[in-house]
């Protein structure tokens, strides 16, 4: 998987992809590798590979493996995933309004 070397398949729940945790000059990354006929465009992945906010998630490398399947690899975060935070819908309105206005104020 070129200059990644991965570390450990993660147990998460995605119908377009397997996720593993991977490792590139002593940084750790997740590496996102999408089942066959699946991807994001690369118009798409190129533009959030420029963005810069804090709000959305950083696309740091993407790429074709040998089999066809594409790849994009994002920053580790230790603090894990918001799989097991339950949230109220009020919650969530109050979180969502916050951000989409700071990440249009960028």
């Amino acid at each position: 998987m070129t200059k990644y070397v991965i570390v450990e398949k993660l147990n998460v729940n995605s119908g377009e992809a397997k996720i593993y945790t991977c490792k590139y000059d002593n940084e750790y990354y997740i590496a996102k590798i999408f089942n066959h006929g699946q991807r994001i465009k690369k118009e798409v992945l190129e533009i959030l590979k420029e963005i810069d906010s804090k709000y959305i998630e950083k696309v740091v490398d993407y790429f074709t493996i040998s089999d066809g399947r594409h790849v994009e690899i994002t920053p580790y975060y230790n603090q894990g995933t918001l799989d097991n935070q339950k949230r109220s819908i009020k919650e969530l309105k109050e979180f969502l309004a916050d951000n989409i206005s700071a990440t249009f104020d960028m």
